[in-house]
């Protein structure tokens, strides 16, 4: 029983110090791997899985996971618009992404393609120097 306690309390320390090194997800160089960018996507998926079982109205567009952000329910005829995620690492954070909502309360379509248009171009613009600077 002794031994027993030994290594289920090594396992919990050793368990604490890996969720605790996971969740200083940023280095101190201010850079992430791609493990830690997955994980903090995962992470995010997670959290936008358990929001959307909310019940959407009828007629809306439904809110959704489009594999880089989670989008809230549209009204139909009017465009979505939603911060650029804080965790991926690389995007403009300052800006929004962008989707349309049809007038039958569906996700609007890439012309010519059966998926679900979205823009996060405003997400994928880099800060200036000058923004950097001002904001240091």
């Amino acid at each position: 029983m002794g031994s027993y306690l030994v290594y289920h309390s090594l396992g919990l320390i050793l368990c604490c110090s890996v969720l605790s090194s996971v969740y200083a997800l940023v280095d101190a160089d201010d850079v992430i791997t791609k493990e830690e960018q997955i994980f903090m996507l995962v992470r995010a998926k997670s959290k936008c899985e358990r929001h959307l079982k909310v019940k959407a109205h009828d007629g809306f567009c439904l809110p959704e996971w489009d594999g880089i952000g989670c989008w809230p329910e549209g009204v139909p005829g009017k465009v979505v618009a939603m911060p650029c995620p804080e965790y991926i690492y690389d995007f403009n954070h300052k800006g929004h992404a962008y989707r349309r909502c049809d007038v039958n309360g569906s996700w609007e379509l890439v012309p010519g393609n059966n998926r679900t248009w979205a823009n996060y171009s405003e997400c994928t613009k880099f800060l200036t120097n000058e923004t950097r600077e001002t904001e240091v």
